[in-house]
């Protein structure tokens, strides 16, 4: 169908038309619903559906917050829902829709505006994306993926990416008059920075009305060289632009032809088009020419600042240049790091999202029950499935096939382990885990019925949807005050990323803040309706006096709860750039355009790592008698900064920010950091074996003092969230010294900036950050384990595999943690390993459930276990012994293993054999081998080790890749401790074992060589025996249907390699499976 046909049927608002008979999908099966708000009806009718989502029209546009009470209860009975809301002037589309490309992370009805009679190409493409083609059927998840995708960032950030790196690296090579390379190279990033900003601005015609602005002015000074007069594009052109024009309120250009020049553009202010140090400590000049490049590539591309769909392949918005940015950014951290792959990953939309949600709302929710006496939980009681996740209610409302059900009774149920229906199962899920998951959400819902999720820490730990919560408990504040309460505990929420990189984090706060202060501000709107509450009159009045509500919630948020900090100053510019975007695109006519907020005091650069944390460790640090004066006078100007911040701040928001009071803001910050770096320099060069001097030391390490550079927060005893993805880098490559930590034996600085992330939380904060597995369970990592158990109450940690997926496309296995309260960790709660294939990932957060380690756990560490029941066995099991037990330093009789693995464990009492090229016997590589005393503790040991049940033991304890001597070791299971039957069905199950594997015996293709191997999951029937009699031995059959599921959950094998051989393509003697171990 034509695009022109579709929006004729929009435009005439013949919505069922539209999608029976041209989008392709079926009748309605539901009646007219009627639904009452504040004494009013709403009547919402169906117009078409398709695989269980509904399509809802009411011919009424009314408020934001009366749409969402219509849709808290057209939920109830259409979880999966469109909503249009239709009048004769314009229409009100509710799309649910998520951040990622794929549809990955939880959807939220997403506004989708359109007026009658314009063609609105964004909802046209959308339309687009759900038609569905003839003899095609689709089923609810791929309509639903459909829907929430917002457009494919990768294609076009891959050929934008390249050509960017190349054409930044060659402004930096011929930018003049910065002799350091590494000022040079953050120039060119900051020049690059402000020249892609201009080409947004100049697309919306705020540039002089010109959409080809700077391409044309190069032309045009082009055109005026001769008659003895040249212009440099740089100098005479850029830098008073710059800096007079969308950074000086006056535009005091220096002479008549370079105002004409410039032309008509707004005052943007932000800082960034203001001078800049390197700019006011050097004298710098850029050859024309490099220019002519840049515009080139620019010119390729299309540029837009909203983040509608797009079919082009040629389009950027500021989506798409976040992930250039990121990936720059992360290039650059990796290159800092002598090229280490290791750094900080980019972490998409769910991920951020997630741990931001988790960290965030909670402490919004605490903190307005604290101050309103509301009650958020008994919505969560009355109407428990508003606040479920639809995936892990997926297929909850039918029964499981009567062949599936009808093996419940049974120990082994062979068809469970089969891959399940899609009307009942998620992608990748067998009937072992939808039998689960729908547990878990019976048990969730009848939790909720029986008002158990009565608290913020309750709610985190049952994984409900806490920003709905949030948006309707503000929709029901029964009082203007209780409104205004929510506005201010929302304004004094101050949350930072301390490794922010390009700002991934902080745009994920930004999107959670901005749905809570719009709900906020439709709650006192309609009490100061009917009620005079003159506080709540004047906070509407200022929101009035800007161009949008949009832009004054995100220039409110971004300057009232966001900050940053980076060592990378180029990380620093791109995240302020990318906000300043943000607000830009809420902007659609020059004549609203206001002064950008300045956040250079919120977003900073410097080493999070070295620094003074407050003014108690300055005091403490500072040994000198005759420098506790200064330390002293530092705690004053402290204060002064915070004063002059918090003015300058208010300035900002109503737009009178004096530029005076801003050069006296900065004038007084070096100051203060001038002072502080020579009392911190001289209490910790008594720690260095090596001092520097004082310059070399500022000019290598960056410090960074937190009271210092953010009084106003520490003030009031820290932030109250911290987020982030520290990076992830060994000490010995770094080019500076980092001392002071309780962690510092830890090789990694990832470990560092965890323990910096928990001082500069408050005590009634919250944090979540996602760290390295191996923060779980090394033994070179517990000082940061013990550090958190003692520093938060609770704690909540969630574990990712990154095969058959990964949560980054660096693949690398991943934790999560979420801390809260004060005090010894009297909670620790645990997810399993989660293995998923792609095709899952939409549901994966949304479906992660925690396991509470029972108080004084025998278990390791920060064991990971699929649920409580499987903590109590493991706990059982540990208090019998553990393998080693059994164990000798060498002998002749060993079970051997591989020490890397993924789905299945390689254990043997026969080495696989090896080949190289010429089919010579060569050692057997990446062995491992555990020695025990004689012929019988072998073959016991053997059919131990390939149980199921030491599996998961190295799932819930190792790192799912190395398989360690340690851990096998420590299997739960000592050979002599259960009897002598026991220990016999052992043996002869090791015997039976061992003559099955020649049957099994593979050889995998690796640098030339035939490396043999063993396909174990071919003998599962072998390692569930193992299971039962471990089991019986402890009298805890009844969970060997656990072990199933646990079992189920991690084994994702995506199939046999290409490079896998069960006949070796040549011939070879005689020498059976393998040979003995030693």
């Amino acid at each position: 169908m034509s695009a022109s046909e579709r929006m004729k049927l929009v435009n005439a608002g013949d919505f069922q038309s539209l999608f029976l008979e041209e989008l392709g999908w079926d009748r309605p099966d539901q009646p007219p619903l009627k639904i009452n708000i504040d004494e009013q009806t709403y009547t919402l009718d169906q117009v078409a559906g398709y695989s269980g989502l509904r399509v809802w029209l009411c011919r009424e546009v009314p408020d934001a917050r009366t749409q969402r009470l219509i849709d808290q209860q057209v939920r109830k009975i259409s979880d999966a829902r469109l909503l249009i809301f239709a009048d004769d002037d314009h229409q009100e589309w509710r799309w649910l829709q998520a951040a990622d490309a794929d549809g990955v992370g939880q959807p939220r009805l997403a506004l989708h505006r359109h007026f009658i009679g314009t063609s609105n190409e964004a909802l046209n493409q959308r339309l687009g994306t759900i038609e569905i083609p003839l003899n095609e059927h689709w089923t609810l998840i791929d309509v639903l993926r459909r829907m929430r995708a917002a457009f494919d960032a990768d294609l076009v950030t891959r050929r934008f990416y390249d050509q960017f790196v190349r054409r930044q690296r060659a402004l930096t090579s011929v930018i003049e008059g910065i002799a350091d390379d590494g000022e040079r190279e953050w120039y060119s990033a900051l020049l690059m920075n402000r020249l892609m900003f201009i080409y947004f601005m100049q697309k919306k015609s705020f540039m002089d009305d010109d959409t080809d602005y700077l391409r044309n002015r190069l032309n045009r000074l082009s055109d005026m060289v001769g008659g003895g007069q040249f212009y440099g594009f740089y100098r005479d052109f850029l830098l008073p632009m710059f800096h007079k024009g969308l950074g000086g309120r006056n535009h005091d250009y220096p002479t008549d032809v370079i105002r004409e020049l410039v032309g008509d553009v707004p005052y943007i202010n932000g800082g960034i088009f203001t001078e800049h140090e390197l700019e006011r400590d050097n004298t710098i000049d850029v050859p024309d020419e490099i220019f002519t490049s840049i515009f080139d590539l620019f010119d390729k591309f299309q540029w837009h600042l909203d983040d509608r769909p797009t079919a082009a392949q040629n389009e950027i918005n500021p989506d798409v240049l976040g992930y250039i940015f990121e990936q720059f950014v992360n290039e650059k951290e990796s290159q800092d790091n002598r090229g280490s792959d290791k750094g900080a990953y980019y972490t998409k939309e769910d991920v951020t999202h997630f741990m931001a949600s988790n960290a965030m709302v909670p402490v919004f929710l605490e903190r307005l029950i604290e101050r309103t006496g509301i009650n958020p939980w008994r919505y969560v009681r009355e109407t428990p499935e508003a606040y479920i996740w639809t995936s892990l209610a997926w297929g909850t409302d039918r029964p499981l096939p009567p062949e599936i059900e009808a093996q419940r009774t049974e120990q082994h149920r062979p068809l469970w382990g089969v891959l399940a229906d899609s009307t009942l199962g998620l992608p990748g899920e067998t009937w072992w885990e939808v039998d689960r998951r729908r547990q878990e959400h019976a048990q969730v819902l009848a939790a909720a019925r029986r008002g158990e999720i009565d608290s913020v820490n309750r709610a985190v730990t049952e994984n409900i949807d806490l920003e709905q919560l949030a948006i309707d408990t503000i929709d029901q504040l029964n009082a203007p005050e209780q409104a205004l309460a929510a506005w201010q505990i929302l304004t004094q929420l101050r949350v930072i990323d301390p490794t922010c990189g390009s700002g991934a984090f902080l745009f994920a706060g930004l999107r959670i803040l901005q749905p809570l202060y719009e709900a906020t501000l439709d709650a006192l709107d309609r009490h100061t309706r009917s009620t005079e509450f003159p506080e709540g009159a004047a906070l509407l009045a200022k929101v009035d006096d800007h161009a949008n509500r949009e832009y004054f919630i995100l220039k409110h948020a971004t300057l009232s709860n966001l900050y940053g900090v980076d060592i990378m100053r180029e990380a620093v510019e791109i995240a302020r750039l990318r906000l300043f975007l943000k607000l830009v695109a809420t902007i659609d006519d020059r004549g609203d355009l206001e002064p950008l907020p300045d956040l250079d005091f919120n977003i900073k650069a410097g080493n999070t790592l070295v620094g003074a944390l407050n003014e108690d460790s300055l005091d403490k640090d500072v040994t000198d008698w005759f420098l506790k004066p200064r330390v002293a006078e530092v705690k004053k100007s402290a204060a002064r900064i915070a004063q002059a911040y918090s003015v300058f701040r208010e300035g900002q928001e109503t737009g009178d920010a004096d530029p005076v009071h801003r050069s006296a803001l900065i004038k007084l910050l070096d100051e203060v950091r001038t002072h502080v770096n020579e009392l911190y320099h001289s209490a910790i060069q008594f720690t260095q074996s090596e001092p520097l001097p004082l310059g070399a030391w500022v000019d290598t390490h960056h410090p960074f003092h937190w009271f210092v550079e953010f009084p106003e927060v520490f003030h009031q005893g820290g932030f109250d969230v911290v987020i982030g993805n520290p990076p992830y880098v060994n000490r010995r490559e770094l080019s500076y010294r980092i001392t002071g930590f309780e962690t510092d034996d830890i090789d990694d600085i990832y470990a560092s900036c965890c323990e910096r992330s928990a001082q500069i939380t408050r005590p009634d904060g919250r944090l979540s950050l996602i760290v390295p597995i191996r923060s779980q369970f090394s033994d070179r990592d517990e000082s940061l384990r013990r550090f958190y158990e003692r520093r938060f109450g609770s704690l909540w940690v969630s574990t990712f595999q990154e095969r058959p997926a990964a949560l980054f496309q660096v693949k690398v296995r991943s934790t999560i943690i979420t801390a809260a309260g004060e005090g010894s960790a009297a909670e620790l709660r645990t997810t399993l390993t989660h293995s998923w294939i792609e095709a899952f990932r939409p549901h994966l957060l949304a479906t992660l459930r925690y396991s509470l380690r029972p108080p004084g756990a025998r278990t390791p560490n920060w064991m990971r276990a699929s649920s409580d029941e499987m903590f109590e066995l493991i706990d059982t099991l540990i208090a019998k012994g553990a393998l080693s037990s059994s164990l000798v330093r060498v002998s002749d009789f060993s079970v051997g293993f591989k020490k890397t693995a993924t789905y299945f464990l390689s254990t043997y009492t026969q080495s696989p054999i090896t080949y190289d090229k010429r089919t010579h016997l060569t050692v057997p590589l990446n062995e491992g081998k555990l020695f025990v005393q004689n012929r019988a503790d072998q073959l016991a040991a053997s059919a131990v080790a390939a149980s199921r049940l030491a599996f998961l033991w190295w799932t819930f304890t190792g790192d799912c890749f190395n398989v360690t001597k340690s851990t096998m070791s420590q299997i739960p299971f000592p050979l002599h401790s259960f009897g002598q039957d026991t220990f016999d069905a052992l043996v002869e199950l090791g015997e039976r074992i061992e003559a099955s594997l020649p049957e099994v015996r593979s050889w995998d293709l690796n640098s030339g060589k035939y490396v043999g191997g063993y396909a174990i999951p071919e003998l599962d029937y072998l390692a569930r025996e193992a299971d039962e009699i471990m089991l019986n031995a402890i009298g805890r059959i009844d969970l060997l249907p656990e072990i199933q599921y646990a079992h189920a959950r991690m084994y994702k094998s995506t199939g046999v390699s290409g490079t896998t051989f069960r006949q070796l393509p040549f011939e070879i003697e005689a020498r059976g499976a393998g040979r003995p171990g030693p």
